[in-house]
C-alpha cells in the first residue's frame, strides 16, 4: 500500500501529460499538490518537517534552474546571429537521398539541438526545414521529437543529469556511466525509428549501416565524455560527433543516390560560414574544459558556494531524516555559470562579426525570458 502511495503523484503526473495533454508546468504543479496531500495524510509529515521539505527543495530547484536558464541564454545568443539557421540550412545540401536526410537532420542535427538548447528547439528549429525539403508536416514534425529523445537526460547541458544526481543524492561518477550506456542503446533505436517515419522499413534496411555507425558514434561520445566528469555537455559532444561522422557518410550516400538518378545537390557548405556558426559552441567546451581540467582555476570558482545544513526531522510514522547539508551550489563553478561565461563570449565573438543586428541585446534576453518562464 505503501508504494501505491508513494507513486500517486508520479501517476498523476503521466495522466495529465500522456492522456490528458498537459503541459509540463502544469502537470508537475498537480504532482505537487497530490505529493503534498499524500505526504500529510499517509505518510505522517507535519508543518515542521514540510518547511525544511521545501527549502531543501528550492535548493534542488535552483541547482537545476540555473542550468536551463543560462542553457537557453546560450541558445539564444548564437540563434539570434543567425548560425543555427547556417547550420540548418547547410545539411541538406550534403545528400538527395530523403531517408539520410532524415537522420542528419531529424537525428544527427536534433540531437545536436537538444545537447545545448531543449525547451522544444529541435522540433521548433527542425520542422521547417523538413517541411521545406518535402516532408509532409506531421512527418517534419515526428522526425526530430523522435530524433531528440535518447539525448534528453544530458542534454540541456545536463540539467537533467543534474536534477538526476540532486534527487538521488548520488555523484555523477556513479550515475553517468549507467547513464549513458542505456542512452546510447536507445540512441541507436531511435535512429532506427526515425529511418522508418521517413521512408518505411525499406529505408531502415538500406540505410542500416549509416544508423549503426551514426548511433556508436553519437553513443561512444556521449559515453565518454559522460564518464570524464563532462556531464554536462555530453549529449552536446555526442550530437557534434554525429555531425562529424555525417559529412563522409553523405559523401558516400550522395554518389550512391546519383547513380541511381536523384538529382546531384552541389554538395557544398561554406565553410568559413560553418566555422562562425559553431564558434559559440566552441567557446562552450573551452570554457568547460579550461574550468574543469585547471586546477587553480576549478579551486578559484569554487570559493563561494551556497551551502545550507538542515536539522533532523521525523514523520508521526517513525520515518527519519538525518541532519545534514542541502544542496551546494558553488555560484561560480556551477555549469550554469560555465554556460553564462560562454553566452557572454560568443556574444562578443558574434557582435565583432557584425552579425547581429540592431536590438539583439533585448530580443535575446525578452525570448529567453518568455521562454523559460515556465521552468
Amino acid at each position: 500500500m505503501n508504494f501505491i502511495l508513494a507513486a500517486i503523484p508520479i501517476a498523476v503526473i503521466l495522466y495529465l501529460m500522456v492522456v490528458r495533454r498537459w503541459g509540463a508546468a502544469s502537470a508537475g504543479g498537480m504532482g505537487y499538490l497530490s505529493a503534498l496531500l499524500v505526504a500529510v495524510a499517509f505518510f505522517g509529515a507535519g508543518p515542521t518537517l514540510l518547511a525544511y521539505a521545501h527549502a531543501r527543495a528550492l535548493f534542488l530547484s535552483i541547482d537545476v534552474l540555473l542550468i536551463i536558464w543560462a542553457a537557453f541564454l546560450l541558445y539564444r545568443v548564437v540563434d539570434e546571429s543567425g548560425a543555427i539557421a547556417t547550420i540548418g540550412s547547410a545539411l541538406p545540401h550534403l545528400t538527395p537521398d530523403r531517408g539520410m536526410q532524415a537522420l542528419i537532420i531529424g537525428w544527427v542535427f536534433a540531437t545536436f539541438l537538444q545537447g545545448v538548447g531543449g525547451f522544444g528547439v529541435p522540433v521548433a528549429v527542425i520542422a521547417p526545414i523538413l517541411v521545406g525539403l518535402g516532408f509532409t508536416p506531421l512527418t517534419a514534425v515526428l522526425l526530430p521529437s523522435i530524433g531528440h529523445g535518447w539525448a534528453v537526460t544530458f542534454g540541456s547541458l545536463g540539467s537533467s543529469f543534474q536534477a538526476l544526481m540532486a534527487s538521488t543524492n548520488l555523484p555523477g561518477e556513479i550515475l553517468a556511466g549507467p547513464s549513458a550506456l542505456f542512452l546510447g542503446i536507445s540512441g541507436l533505436l531511435v535512429g532506427i525509428l526515425v529511418a522508418q517515419v521517413a521512408e518505411g522499413w525499406e529505408a531502415v534496411r538500406r540505410l542500416l549501416p549509416s544508423i549503426l555507425i551514426l548511433g556508436i558514434g553519437m553513443g561512444a561520445a556521449q559515453y565518454l565524455v559522460a564518464t570524464s566528469g563532462l556531464w554536462n555537455i555530453a549529449a552536446f559532444m555526442g550530437g557534434l560527433a554525429g555531425l562529424l561522422i555525417t559529412f563522409p557518410l553523405a559523401v558516400r550516400s550522395r554518389k550512391i543516390a546519383i547513380q541511381n538518378g536523384s538529382p546531384n545537390p552541389d554538395g557544398k557548405v561554406d565553410l568559413r560560414s560553418l566555422t562562425v556558426a559553431i564558434s559559440g559552441y566552441v567557446i562552450l567546451v573551452v570554457v568547460t574544459l579550461s574550468i574543469q581540467l585547471i586546477p587553480a582555476l576549478h579551486d578559484w570558482l569554487g570559493q563561494f558556494a551556497i551551502r545550507v545544513n538542515f536539522p533532523e526531522v521525523s514523520t508521526t510514522a517513525g520515518y527519519i531524516t538525518p541532519a545534514g547539508p542541502g544542496r551546494t551550489i558553488p555560484l561560480f563553478r556551477h555549469a550554469g555559470a560555465s554556460l553564462f561565461y560562454a553566452s557572454v563570449l560568443a556574444y562578443l565573438v558574434h557582435q565583432r562579426g557584425r552579425l547581429y543586428r540592431l536590438g539583439a541585446i533585448r530580443r535575446i534576453i525578452t525570448g529567453t525570458i518568455q521562454r523559460v518562464m515556465s521552468s
